[in-house]
């Protein structure tokens, strides 16, 4: 089952709305449930491109991403947040995978690697060429914008 939001909840109803999704989850009797997040590229500390948020009861197969998981002193917020602790509260397995993202824009190469991390976990293969490619247009478009700001400024400001 996947679940992909195209847009957010209005803020007064994303706590409810996640909750919602992951008690639905736990009376469907999932298996687990695999989040997909992201973190602000500017805290990476690591040469790692992204680390895990699993639950008590996904604690031993988190093992399974290689990955390290939450650096101390960095928080989980948000829906993601309200849904790992609905599972943990539940003593449900789930883990919330968490690549390295630019805050200020899409970021479909985080996305892409999320999805393969998880498909190597799980042994199945997803398609993530057409993330790729997005994520290469986001960014000549962003570089570009950026360049023409930055030379508008340097001209106003001449």
């Amino acid at each position: 089952m996947l679940v992909k939001l195209e847009f957010s909840p209005h803020r007064s109803e994303e706590a409810e709305f996640a909750k919602s999704i992951s008690d639905w989850a736990i009376g469907q009797k999932f298996k687990d449930a695999i989040l997909i997040g992201g973190l602000d590229s500017a805290y990476k500390q690591t040469k790692e491109d992204f680390c895990v948020v699993p639950t008590g009861a996904y604690l031993d197969r988190a093992k399974l991403f290689k990955a390290p998981i939450l650096e101390p002193g960095l928080l989980v917020y948000g829906p993601l947040a309200i849904m790992l602790n609905e599972f943990e509260i539940h003593d449900f397995p789930a883990v919330a995978v968490l690549p390295y993202a630019e805050p200020a824009r899409a970021d479909p190469a985080a996305a892409a690697l999320a999805i393969r991390k998880i498909s190597k976990a799980y042994n199945f293969n997803v398609e993530v060429s057409d993330l790729v490619k997005d994520a290469k247009f986001i960014e000549r478009e962003f570089d570009q914008k950026s360049r023409l700001t930055r030379k508008s400024l340097q001209r106003m400001y001449a």
